[in-house]
């Protein structure tokens, strides 16, 4: 097993002023769509921090965003969904710990980046094709995209495009989307929050990056709230889609130089 060496962030450090900068935007990103903070913020952190601490920062801020999201959709949840979800993601959510623990830096780096470009090129191909939505609900289905979702959430703070994609599928309204993917999201982040505690993720170096970056969280957050309903989900899509390609370009970059 290796071990991200400590790091020290004095407070205006490059580390942390460009962390601030990631998180705003992708928590406007999350706020304003009901996901990507990790798809877009992991990518770009692992640019300035060490890839668990980023992982970890990611998953810390996610887990207080979809609090947030949800709290403003909760009447719109559908719970047969979250449960099937959530029962799915909890499953494999130890087998991704056990990854992010074994994995070295630049093998994280390298499959953190495979991962985003293959979600972004993915959720590109479905707004183009405009592929037809209203699949009718399977139990099965559900259970496996919550499945990969929880391994995901725990090896790379990265859950969101498996149930993106369900979630399209099933033809989901953007505000019963936003409400049912925020409540799976806060299930899965309090059973991470636990493992990650337990397999000794949870390091004082990415507990101090996260208190040092929650006004950026905060602020992109309450920007995203305030126009999520009057950008054009298309104009908006696509560029989430490009942000999530060029920070898996870039971590890609970073993992083979």
């Amino acid at each position: 097993m290796s071990h991200a060496a400590p790091i020290v962030l004095p407070l205006l450090s490059y580390q942390v002023l460009a962390s601030i900068a990631i998180v705003t935007l992708a928590a406007l990103c999350q706020s304003a769509a009901g996901f990507g903070f990790s798809l877009i913020a992991v990518p770009l952190l692992v640019l300035v921090l060490p890839p668990r601490v980023a992982v970890v920062v990611g998953f810390l801020h996610g887990c207080t965003l979809s609090l947030v999201v949800l709290n403003r959709y909760r009447r719109v949840v559908d719970l047969r969904e979250t449960l099937y979800l959530s029962i799915g993601a909890i499953a494999l959510m130890p087998l991704g710990l056990l990854v992010l623990l074994s994995s070295t830096q630049s093998h994280l780096r390298l499959t953190l980046g495979i991962v985003t470009i293959g979600a972004a090129v993915l959720l590109v191909r479905d707004r183009v094709r405009q592929i037809p939505t209203g699949r009718a609900f399977s139990a099965g289905l559900a259970l496996g995209a919550g499945a990969l979702s929880g391994f995901l959430n725990t090896s790379l703070s990265t859950n969101g495009p498996p149930l993106v994609a369900y979630l399209q599928l099933r033809g989901f309204n953007p505000d019963r989307f936003r409400g049912t993917i925020s409540a799976v999201f806060t299930v899965s982040n309090l059973v991470g929050l636990g493992l990650f505690v337990g397999g000794g993720v949870l390091s004082p170096e990415a507990f101090e990056v996260f208190i040092a970056t929650l006004p950026g969280s905060i602020v992109g957050g309450g920007i995203g709230l305030l126009i999520g309903r009057r950008v054009s989900a298309r104009a908006f899509g696509l560029t989430v889609d490009l942000l999530l390609i060029l920070g898996g370009v870039l971590a890609i970059l970073k993992a083979v130089s």
